[in-house]
């Protein structure tokens, strides 16, 4: 019977030299392919919250709405599972009133995708 090898993970130290995308920069610096993926997807499900909420007649969205938007961005971009629509929520983008289950722009949100509310205007 053959002898068990134990595999050994090795992780790099922050500080390593990595040659990345052509050149050498330290292992801190070096982001996921998974990671960059939630970012980009983030960033979608965020412009399409905003365009959504612009476009709709109350100007609000619901949790069921939201849900299905961040399904979509997530199979767009190749994600196995939905984005996440909490962040929004925590970035201050989109809120709630006490007693509606609506969810409304907030100024924050116009900071960070003006360009979204010039076409309106």
């Amino acid at each position: 019977m053959p002898k068990r090898v134990k595999r050994r993970i090795a992780f790099l130290p922050p500080d390593a030299l990595v040659y990345y995308r052509g050149r050498w920069i330290p292992a801190s610096e070096v982001t996921p392919k998974r990671r960059r993926k939630i970012d980009i997807a983030r960033e979608e499900l965020a412009r399409r919250v905003v365009k959504e909420i612009i476009r709709s007649p109350d100007s609000c969205i619901t949790r069921d709405r939201l849900l299905e938007l961040s399904e979509e961005v997530a199979r767009r971009i190749g994600l196995k599972r939905r984005v996440g629509y909490r962040f929004l929520i925590t970035e201050g983008i989109i809120g709630r009133i006490r007693g509606s289950t609506a969810y409304y722009l907030t100024e924050r949100a116009k900071e960070l995708f003006p360009e979204l509310f010039e076409k309106t205007s």
